[in-house]
């Protein structure tokens, strides 16, 4: 908690921290004016029904919302490329669906007509891209920031979360959807798997660090004058026992109170 008040950086892991690990398609974007949108989702959830890939199945889920159906036999044929997407022939059209390495590996470029479409979907927001981070990359940002004098908080839920929750200041860990290693690895666990409470967490932390130097600050201050006032004989020694075992109370009162304290 200490360190986590003086935190200047967060660090979040995306999939099961910040989404609930079910994608979900949310626009379709088509940069030829030949093949509209419906019929580029179309073709592209046909090619991807076949496939166990979690985006695969989010995005034949989300076709088969609009209430429209999948014929297996418009599928003609079908490829799977690990790591990279798949290759379909669906109804005599071939279809090329995958990460941006896929298209790299199949020499697929973009029509000069399809740039300045692309461009201006990029421009207006319409086009979502998703950063593959490894485990090494994590704690080479982290330590990046670190260099740079910032005190990194890292939240994540992962197994691979793990080396980057023990490398940051702080490492929190999703308690209940989060692997076993990385809660092991992280400082705090969130039981209840709720990231909102992430601010009042820092909050918190702030406050108790607050609460500690005032209680520090009143109980020298208090013994300090009761030292005084027993040298020169005002303060008999029962007195001056009453006196520091108050002090006491009233820290632990002081300290108690942040039990009831919650972020506005």
């Amino acid at each position: 908690m200490e360190r986590l008040a003086k935190v200047s950086k967060i660090m979040f892991d995306k999939t099961g921290t910040l989404t609930m690990g079910t994608p979900q398609v949310v626009n379709v974007v088509s940069v030829l004016s030949e093949i509209g949108k419906e019929k580029l989702f179309a073709l592209c959830a046909a090619a991807e029904s076949r496939s166990e890939h979690p985006l695969a199945k989010a995005i034949v889920r989300s076709y088969k919302e609009t209430g429209n159906g999948i014929s297996n036999n418009e599928i003609e044929e079908f490829e799977m490329i690990p790591g990279h997407g798949v290759k379909a022939v669906v109804a005599g059209q071939k279809i090329t669906a995958g990460n941006p390495a896929m298209f790299e590996k199949e020499k697929i470029v973009f029509d000069k007509e399809a740039l300045p479409q692309a461009e201006s979907a990029v421009k207006h927001g319409e086009t979502v891209v998703y950063v593959e981070c490894r485990p090494e990359t994590k704690l080479e940002r982290i330590d990046r920031f670190q260099q740079k004098g910032e005190l990194v908080c890292m939240i994540g839920d992962g197994i691979n979360d793990a080396p980057a929750l023990k490398k940051a200041h702080v490492g929190i860990a999703m308690g209940g959807i989060g692997s076993d290693i990385a809660v092991d690895a992280a400082d705090i666990a969130l039981v209840d798997d709720e990231i909102k409470e992430v601010p009042h967490l820092m909050g918190l932390a702030k406050k108790m660090m607050t609460k500690i130097k005032l209680n520090l600050t009143f109980s020298m201050t208090l013994n300090f004058v009761a030292i005084i006032l027993a040298m020169t004989g005002i303060l008999n020694p029962v007195i001056g026992a009453l006196v520091h075992n108050c002090g006491s109370v009233l820290v632990i009162i002081n300290s108690a109170l942040l039990l009831r304290w919650k972020r506005k």
